[in-house]
């Protein structure tokens, strides 16, 4: 597996983990009562959150550790569009480089 491919699974788990617990806070809110829509609602939120934490957490280069979460969408952009850069900021190694050590 290569960086890229390491980094876009990343990246596609945080994006429906976030998607998924959104469509689930709208629809409580939309079908339950007042108290049960607020508990799952901040549920959902909790989750985003900790999606997000994992995205901070798990983006790393593997050649260097640097974190790249805030180049994430460079690396590996979501989308049609091709990535911007082929190589991790802090080190230089390619992204299309093999993953394992």
């Amino acid at each position: 597996m290569t960086i890229r491919k390491l980094l876009a699974r990343i990246q596609r788990t945080c994006v429906a983990v976030v998607f998924l617990a959104w469509v689930v806070g709208w629809t409580a809110m939309a079908m339950a009562r007042s108290q049960i829509a607020s508990f799952v609602s901040a549920a959902a939120i909790a989750v985003m959150l900790a999606a997000l934490v994992y995205l901070w957490r798990s983006a790393r280069c593997p050649r260097c550790a640097a974190r790249l979460w805030l180049s994430l969408h460079k690396l590996v952009p979501i989308g049609p569009f091709p990535p911007k850069l082929d190589h991790c900021p802090s080190c230089g190694v390619s992204v299309s480089e093999s993953a394992g050590s």
